[in-house]
């Protein structure tokens, strides 16, 4: 027969695994917003790990001596509401003004600033549609030769 003693310490050790496991997992867990959300109600993203997608706004990039940080907005086309973001870390190749990008990390209501711990950019060519696609493969083409 088990032991009341045994039960209660396997318990206790049963639950704060559990307890341990919620937490970490809760705190690791990043969540995807996007800008207007993040503005409209700042202080519930106040110190939270989150996800924010949008394009980086012409004219707000400011490049380090360094090479390895960069200050920008990201904007959002539909509300036109911008964050202003620093990143410090590798930054992409593709990374440029109106470039589509994804930020990872947190938001500081005190600052209004956004401290981004991940950057990912993406080929802003993929994002066109079809037909200026067409255009501008058309416009820097060289003429096909016809057959004699």
């Amino acid at each position: 027969m088990i032991r009341p003693k045994f039960l209660v310490a396997g318990g206790l050790i049963l639950g704060s695994l559990v307890f341990l496991m919620y937490n970490g997992i809760n705190d690791a867990m990043v969540r995807y917003h996007e800008v207007p959300e993040v503005l409209a109600h700042p202080a519930a993203f106040t110190g939270s790990g989150i996800r924010l997608k949008g394009q980086v706004k012409p004219g707000t990039v400011h490049l380090y001596k360094r090479q390895s940080k960069v200050d920008f907005e990201i904007y959002d086309q539909a509300s036109k509401l911008s964050l202003p973001v620093t990143y410090e870390g590798d930054i992409p190749d593709t990374f440029q003004e109106r470039a589509e990008v994804v930020i990872e990390g947190r938001y500081h209501e005190d600052d209004k600033q956004f401290w981004a711990t991940m950057l990912l950019a993406k080929c802003p060519s993929k994002y066109e549609s079809d037909e200026e696609l067409e255009a501008v493969v058309a416009s820097s083409a060289p003429p096909l030769m016809s057959e004699p």
